[in-house]
């Protein structure tokens, strides 16, 4: 066998955008139905925030499970990138179905971040 010939390269992984993914559930804290519910709206650059609200991919059963939380500059850099030439209205991650997320989900408030306003 040759050195590297095994080398994983990143268009090879089954799901192209596992790094984004991963730091959007990692760095704001969003439940499965809440980030796979993300529409690219919901990222809010100007704002420095993630927008956890209902939309017709989502529902939360409380009024506490809508919020705002920061964005971190890491997953901005990732999602920038992630969002260009996309519309507003499509889902951040456009493989929702194929994860078998259920429409609704419970959840519990989670704290009163507030945007920046800018």
């Amino acid at each position: 066998m040759r050195p590297g010939r095994w080398t994983v390269k990143p268009h090879h992984y089954a799901v192209p955008y596992i790094e984004t993914l991963l730091a959007t559930f990692l760095l704001t804290g969003g439940r499965k139905s809440e980030v796979f519910g993300l529409l690219v709206s919901d990222i809010d650059f100007d704002n420095q925030c993630v927008h956890f609200h209902p939309n017709r991919y989502r529902r939360f059963k409380t009024d506490t499970s809508e919020r705002d939380v920061p964005l971190w500059d890491e997953l901005a850099a990732l999602l920038v990138l992630h969002v260009a030439n996309r519309s507003p209205t499509e889902l951040l991650f456009r493989s929702r179905e194929w994860w078998g997320i259920a429409g609704s989900s419970r959840q519990s408030g989670a704290g009163t971040y507030q945007c920046q306003d800018h």
